[in-house]
């Protein structure tokens, strides 16, 4: 069964991870733990995020906060290229192209060496970061804005006021936009056009958007996740969460597994909206949770990460993190092995990049070297 294509954006970078293969071991038991884990590699970034970083399926770009973009290759741990550039909202990626937002400008710049294919000037400060999709750039300004801007080349297509600043990313999914504002509505607007196709009034402050073909789903701090058909915003359905959510649901071919503030994962049915399972979190969240293979990595204020089975909300294990998360962790999924990419603080060095594996994968990896990485055990077990 192929998931309809999504545009995902969040304020907060409480981002989504989709792994690119079908879910493995649902339903049934899950694979092996990830945890405990091994570094197979670190890195220091030498400065403070400065902006949620921006990651491709196996790249990763950096605004940093000396006033610098850097770009890695996440499968070699090889800084690609870096620019001096200093850039305050999350990049957004599409067509080949980095696209970085700074106070008065908006540039595209070549994803395989950084260099600057065109620059626009920026009639005023952007509100919430850009979005890329299918060769759209979406903008929305402080003073309710929305731009659509042809990625190849910055042509400004149109521009609609929406009567509001907006509340969080707007999203891209068929042929609309969709964006939630401050006023606590959310809007559809013809990405081709701009006509206002629907608007919807919800209860609290709108919060980040999951579009795709047949549904889009959006939070609110009204402690409700809301289910929209993109035909007219009728409601399809809506789940009280108990809190406000955190960052965005990640999501399969059948389900919604979303984070809230009363401590809570809980998987929801994407088309009915039943929940599933519940799991209780003993981590206050900070963020969505990211999908591993066939399992759930959920993080928090705790510089701690947890895994439950993606079936039936199972622990799988915990880990303590290399230091303090300073963005959620990213998986990096291919054939051989899954990969943990970590980020924690640190005063001297700024942002550490960790590269995670399973303790028997990196073992096998290190094999004849006289100083393998050390293990990172599950707290309480023998060290």
């Amino acid at each position: 069964m192929v998931i309809a294509r999504a545009t995902i954006c969040c304020s907060v970078i409480a981002f989504l991870a989709l792994c690119g293969s079908e879910l493995r071991g649902q339903p049934g038991s899950p694979s092996a733990p990830l945890f405990p884990a091994r570094s197979v590699w670190t890195i220091p970034l030498g400065a403070p995020l400065n902006a949620p970083p921006l990651f491709s399926a196996t790249r990763a770009y950096f605004a940093l906060g000396d006033g610098r973009v850097d770009a890695y290759d996440l499968l070699t741990s090889k800084r690609l290229w870096t620019i001096p550039r200093t850039v305050t909202t999350r990049p957004a990626l599409g067509d080949g192209l980095v696209f970085v937002a700074e106070r008065e400008s908006l540039l595209a710049l070549r994803e395989s060496d950084g260099t600057t294919v065109w620059q626009q000037t920026l009639p005023e400060p952007l509100a919430v970061p850009i979005v890329w999709d299918n060769g759209w750039l979406i903008t929305a300004s402080q003073s309710g804005v929305v731009a659509a801007i042809r990625a190849v080349d910055g042509t400004v297509i149109w521009q609609q006021n929406v009567d509001s600043p907006p509340s969080a990313v707007p999203a891209l999914a068929a042929d609309r936009v969709y964006v939630p504002t401050v006023d606590q509505r959310i809007m559809a607007l013809q990405v081709k056009t701009c006509e206002l196709l629907w608007t919807r009034s919800l209860g609290g402050t709108l919060l980040s958007v999951l579009a795709f073909d047949d549904r889009v789903y959006i939070g609110s701090t009204d402690n409700f996740l809301y289910c929209l058909l993109p035909r007219d915003g009728g409601i399809n359905w809506q789940w009280r969460t108990g809190a406000d959510l955190v960052g965005l649901p990640a999501v399969d071919e059948r389900r919604l597994y979303v984070v809230s503030l009363d401590n809570v994962l809980r998987a929801l049915d994407r088309r009915s909206g039943s929940q599933r399972w519940l799991r209780a979190l003993p981590l206050r969240p900070t963020t969505g949770a990211v999908r591993a293979e066939d399992q759930l990595i959920v993080s928090g204020v705790s510089p701690m990460l947890r895994a439950y089975a993606i079936h039936d909300g199972r622990p799988m294990g915990q880990m303590d993190a290399p230091g303090d998360l300073a963005a959620p962790p990213h998986v990096v999924q291919s054939e051989q092995q899954t990969t943990l990419i970590v980020l924690t603080r640190d005063v001297a060095k700024g942002t550490i990049m960790t590269a995670l594996v399973r303790a028997e994968k990196a073992a096998a990896e290190k094999n004849g070297e006289k100083t393998p990485s050390p293990e990172l055990p599950v707290p309480g077990s023998p060290r």
